[in-house]
């Protein structure tokens, strides 16, 4: 009985690690979890463990130098799936790489693409946006606006709109 629940969670770490080499990039935890929790590879309990025991063996690491905690597969991670990646089911894998083809586009932006706001006193409301590629931050703008209905539009413009006001404000600054 050990043993074989043994080799299933062996397995599963294998899962998170496949899902880091197929993606290449880090995901934000939450970004991981939908992942998990989506293509219904384990549980969030085990997922939460499994990650843990990653980190702590340095198979993946985890970056927290941002607003959110980013996880990355090291080196080392990366040559213990290469060297058993075999043991994941052939169509495991393939549902890992559907699910991540059909989200990696939604994956970038969500990592790219920041706002949020924080209330400041009673009529006052900090806005922070930004857009960053190849960790780099291309732009970033804080805007202080009266109202929470106010600061919640514009954030939610801004995710959906970023590269093209990006654009705008460039054009906007060169004139």
């Amino acid at each position: 009985m050990f043993e074989n629940s043994s080799k299933e969670s062996a397995i599963q770490k294998l899962l998170i690690l496949y899902i880091f080499k197929s993606i290449d990039f880090g995901l934000t935890n939450s970004q991981l979890t939908q992942i998990i929790m989506e293509t219904e590879l384990m549980n969030y309990f085990l997922f939460k463990q499994y990650i843990a025991e990653l980190t702590e063996n340095a198979l993946v690491t985890e970056d927290s130098n941002s607003n959110n905690q980013r996880y990355n597969i090291t080196t080392k991670g990366m040559q213990t799936l290469n060297y058993f990646i075999s043991r994941i089911p052939y169509a495991t894998r393939e549902k890992i790489d559907f699910y991540l083809l059909q989200s990696k586009d939604r994956l970038v932006k969500d990592t790219q693409i920041k706002s949020n706001f924080k209330k400041i006193s009673e009529h006052e409301y900090a806005v922070e946006l930004s857009v960053i590629e190849n960790n780099a931050s291309l732009i970033d703008l804080s805007i202080s606006l009266p109202s929470n209905k106010q600061a919640r539009l514009i954030c939610e413009n801004w995710k959906k709109n970023a590269n093209s006001l990006y654009g705008d404000i460039l054009q906007l600054l060169i004139k």
